[in-house]
């Protein structure tokens, strides 16, 4: 039952933010009070699960959810991640797809800005971890301590950030999205699962990458389309961020 509650609060906060069934026009920004608004909602009915939701350290990863975890924990790793990444820009360059490679670029800066903000944040914190601390409320500030380092959730940040990226980015149907949307979800259940974070954590690194993503795409969107316009209107001298964010093989 506990498992339910957390993974029901979990895709909740996920969709009530990523506002997945809207449409990109529609879909909340971080500029919104309502996202903030929503946000903080979420994260504080987390915080007060923390304790309740908690699961106990897994002597081993057992069943069908302990296989589910496994899946979950290796969808937002840098080590999967970031060559993933780069090798959507890859293709895109080979296949001679300029859009998507700026798309992907923008992508990618999105989940690298998000990343940075999670960082900062966990080392300012400097929360326990529930199977370093053993409760909630246990912080130790500004420290270099992976196991210190639980506000907000890296795995979860990452995940919502590619998930966001990708919608803001590529217009997908709503069963993609709402597949990209879920597996992150599972990504930030893992954590939980495996005693590596609290629920609040989750939540938190959720909604830092959604904004954290959503911010910094619009921003570079907004500046590519700036600078089409510009080149087109000087008969095509200008478009230097529209470079900046191709990669170009040799």
């Amino acid at each position: 039952m506990r498992r339910i509650g957390l993974t029901s609060l979990i895709i909740v906060t996920t969709f009530s933010l990523a506002g997945a069934d809207q449409g990109q026009a529609q879909q909340l920004s971080p500029s919104d009070r309502a996202f903030w608004v929503a946000s903080g909602a979420a994260f504080a009915g987390g915080w007060l699960l923390d304790e309740e939701l908690r699961r106990e350290p897994p002597a081993q990863r057992a069943g069908t959810p302990g296989r589910l975890a496994l899946i979950g924990d290796e969808i937002a790793v840098r080590r999967n991640v970031v060559p993933a990444l780069f090798t959507a820009i890859v293709i895109a360059e080979l296949m001679e797809w300029p859009a998507d490679s700026e798309r992907f670029v923008r992508l990618s800066a999105g989940v690298a800005a998000s990343q940075f903000a999670t960082s900062l944040v966990k080392m300012g914190l400097g929360r326990g971890r529930p199977r370093t601390a053993g409760e909630p409320l246990t912080f130790r500030p500004l420290t270099n301590d992976n196991e210190w380092q639980s506000l907000p959730s890296g795995h979860a940040s990452s995940a919502f950030s590619i998930a966001a990226g990708l919608a803001a980015e590529f217009d997908l149907p709503l069963p993609a999205e709402a597949l990209a949307y879920a597996l992150a979800t599972l990504s930030a259940w893992s954590r939980v699962y495996d005693d590596a974070h609290w629920t609040s954590d989750v939540v938190a690194g959720a909604v830092l990458g959604i904004a954290g993503a959503r911010t910094t795409v619009r921003w570079l969107q907004r500046r590519s389309e700036s600078d089409e316009g510009a080149a087109a209107g000087e008969g095509g001298g200008g478009g230097v961020p529209v470079v900046l964010l191709r990669v170009r093989l040799p």
